[in-house]
């Protein structure tokens, strides 16, 4: 298994087999975050969504919970793609779009 060095404990440690999120975040965990670290983040997660009624499947409750994320694992904080349920915006310069709600 790859090593990598953990910005959060800074130790050098196992590193994920495959990132555990998609998209750039994913990447950016895989590469700066150990397996030890990783874990710990799991129970975190569990107990902020336990303990404030977040709702993963709401986009903000998400959102709120990568910035915990980056701050705990000592991360950059990567830009949020837009995600799959949120409607797209208007291009007017692209034949097709339907015009932008007013």
């Amino acid at each position: 298994m790859a090593q990598v060095t953990c910005t959060r404990c800074g130790q050098t440690g196992e590193q994920l087999p495959r990132p555990p999120l998609g998209g750039a975040r994913g990447q950016v965990i895989q590469a700066r975050t150990c397996t030890a670290c990783w874990s710990e983040w799991l129970q975190t997660s569990a107990n902020l969504i336990n303990h404030y009624g977040l709702q993963v499947a709401v986009p903000a409750d998400r959102q709120q919970l990568y910035v915990v994320m980056a701050e705990f694992l000592k991360l950059p904080e990567v830009a949020p793609t837009q995600p799959v349920d949120a409607p797209a915006l208007a291009d007017p310069t692209v034949e097709g779009t339907p015009p932008a709600a007013q």
